[in-house]
């Protein structure tokens, strides 16, 4: 059973903290929440944080399992909550979720779910940082439209509160390599064959020579009425051939009527992109082969 960090005793209520929850400064290998050498161990259930809830300035993190920011059920606010879900400080090889069994973290109510920041004269060298598969939902104090964000705030070229824009071939170079995020070029619905799912249309502007093939893509989903932050976790897919078009089919969850879809990539050595522009759809009657709106770029 892993621990409770800000709440009552109950897991239901906060008992308010004046800093960060976890917080690691030095080391390697270490892990917070359930392991992956076959013990069963719980994640941790954190909130009532006055500053980021998990603080990470260290290499070879695992961060698995864990409730931060609602309850055990998810349906209870433990917020609202300041700073950041899971703050990444100028780290390499932090990984914040996995696809296996109870890996994939909730991370709620807060500023933000996922911020990444360099501070180091070499940002370059800060890469391999993978988040996957977690649930990030409520993180919208200031209206922000992100699951993650990664930003050098040395950089003016790096935008510090917005997503980062792609680049040709994605041949530049920074904190996680700012791997380009993959572009969805639209959305289909197949009534009669396929009533509960939709394809999507995407490629992923980078070359073999700027990136590490294969690429894995993940795709997230999110109500109408949220902020694009990633509330269900659809699935993985891997991309192999550079710079092309590619469609994949998604099974949607039950009783929806429209969402928004957003993609992440990952190349082979773990670095993970910023979520993507979101495609927005109604409901699924009334979605035709180009039945669909893309955020701005």
């Amino acid at each position: 059973m892993g621990n409770y960090l800000g709440t009552n005793k109950q897991g239901t209520g906060i008992n308010r903290n004046n800093n960060s929850d976890i917080r690691i400064s030095a080391g390697e290998q270490h892990y917070i929440g359930a392991l992956t050498d076959g013990i069963s161990i719980h994640g941790n259930l954190l909130a009532g944080s006055d500053n980021t809830s998990i603080s990470v300035s260290a290499t070879n993190i695992f961060i698995y399992g864990n409730t931060i920011g609602t309850d055990l059920s998810n349906n209870i606010n433990l917020g609202p909550n300041a700073g950041n879900g899971i703050g990444i400080t100028s780290a390499s090889n932090v990984t914040i979720g996995d696809s296996a069994p109870n890996q994939a973290n909730v991370i709620a109510n807060f500023i933000q779910g996922i911020d990444m920041v360099v501070i180091t004269p070499n940002p370059q060298e800060l890469r391999d940082n993978n988040f996957r598969s977690n649930q990030v939902r409520g993180n919208s104090i200031f209206n922000v439209d992100q699951m993650i964000n990664i930003r050098d705030i040395r950089n003016p070229f790096i935008d510090t509160e917005n997503l980062n824009s792609n680049d040709p071939d994605d041949a530049d170079m920074g904190m996680n390599k700012l791997m380009n995020y993959p572009r969805i070029l639209g959305i289909s619905y197949d009534q009669q064959n396929a009533p509960d799912a939709v394809n999507v249309d995407f490629m992923i502007d980078a070359t073999a020579n700027h990136a590490d093939y294969p690429l894995t893509i993940d795709v997230y989903f999110t109500d109408l009425d949220e902020n694009l932050q990633g509330r269900y976790h659809l699935g993985a897919f891997s991309y192999t051939t550079p710079q092309a078009i590619q469609t994949i089919q998604l099974q949607l969850p039950k009783g929806i009527e429209g969402g928004k879809l957003a993609l992440t990539t990952t190349d082979a050595d773990s670095s993970t992109s910023e979520l993507s522009p979101a495609a927005t759809f109604g409901n699924l009657d009334i979605i035709f082969a180009d039945g669909f709106d893309l955020d701005t770029e």
